[in-house]
Order: structure tokens, then C-alpha cells, then sequence
């Protein structure tokens, strides 16, 4: 389960303008109005974190990447 407080404070730290609940709307697969890159970025980070448990820190290649999907912002 993906926390969207820790998301919110990840992507803060970076500048993103989304508020909690923007976050916990995107989580839901919700519409939120922003900035497009604020919300490419959470979508991204969403997915970062639903792929996190397959991450091998000791594979010395780290040839593993998420599959991520470039996401076209809601229009």
C-alpha cells in the first residue's frame, strides 16, 4: 500500500505544488487539476513505488529498471 504523505514529502523536497489530497486523488485514479509535470512526476513515483519490492540492491548490475510508462497528464 502506497502512503501519499510519503510521497507528498518525497516529491516536496523537489518543488512539486501538489497537496496531499492532489496525491490521494491520483492514487485513487482520480482527476486532479495542476501543473502537468507535477502530476507526471506523482503518476511516476506511483509507480516507482508499486515496483519497489522488486528493486535488488545487491544486484551489483542494477540492470532491473521499473517498467515505467512515460503518462500523458489528464487534459
Amino acid at each position: 500500500m502506497i502512503v501519499s504523505g510519503t510521497i507528498h514529502s518525497t516529491l516536496k523536497i523537489k518543488g512539486n505544488t501538489l497537496a496531499g489530497e492532489q496525491i490521494t486523488a491520483l492514487l485513487e485514479n482520480k482527476r486532479v487539476i495542476g501543473p502537468k509535470k507535477d502530476i507526471a512526476e506523482v503518476l511516476n513515483a506511483i509507480k516507482i513505488y508499486e515496483h519497489l519490492e522488486q528493486y535488488n540492491p545487491t544486484n551489483k548490475n542494477l540492470a532491473w529498471r521499473p517498467p515505467l510508462k512515460k503518462y500523458e497528464p489528464y487534459n
